[in-house]
């Protein structure tokens, strides 16, 4: 039996995805154990994974209070929105960068102005912009005038209106949990 251990970031959008995974795999004969901090223990257990739970006492950056002071001044505020519908119209997305919202503006190819604070973003921005598919502001530079600058550039940006189209169109062609299951299975079998 092949053993797994699955070690995430604490966030919904990097938990969340990984979990029909985890229950394809489990299907396929694997034992997958979890370590992630108690507060997911419920969640982590309902995927049939062993958990295995710690602390967590990481703190959220003051950057991100930061980011709702200058963002109060420039746009307007919603207490919800259902931002997958949002992506299906939307033309540009100016996001912190975080891996569920990336890859929702991915599968909805929709190109991203990416304005990362802390943990995955900044590599997520390094990524989009390495694939084409956005720019990256820096924290340190946004104000009115350089949002508009860049969801302007991005708006207009031929290249990256066909590298978003492309990365779209392979995910959409992407065999999902069950290949990726299958991936990892086969991989450690041919070790």
């Amino acid at each position: 039996t092949m053993k797994i251990l699955f070690i995430n970031l604490p966030y919904y959008g990097h938990v969340i995805p990984t979990i029909g995974l985890v229950q394809e795999l489990i299907k396929k004969g694997c034992e997958v154990t979890y370590l992630m901090p108690f507060e997911w223990e419920e969640k982590i257990s309902e995927s049939g994974a062993e958990f295995i739970g710690y602390d967590n006492h990481k703190q959220l950056s003051e950057q991100i209070k930061n980011a709702y002071a200058v963002a109060e001044s420039i746009i307007e505020k919603y207490n919800f929105v259902p931002q997958l519908e949002v992506l299906k119209m939307a033309d540009v997305f100016v996001t912190h960068g975080g891996m569920n919202s990336v890859s929702e503006s991915l599968v909805y190819g929709t190109p991203m102005v990416v304005i990362p604070f802390s943990s995955d973003q900044p590599v997520n921005a390094r990524c989009i912009e390495k694939l084409g598919v956005g720019k990256r502001l820096e924290y340190s530079d946004v104000n009115k005038d350089s949002i508009k600058e860049y969801v302007l550039s991005v708006l207009f940006d031929t290249d990256i209106k066909d590298n978003i189209a492309k990365v779209k169109k392979l995910i959409r062609q992407a065999p999902g949990n069950p290949g990726g299951a299958e991936t990892i299975i086969e991989y450690y079998e041919n070790m």
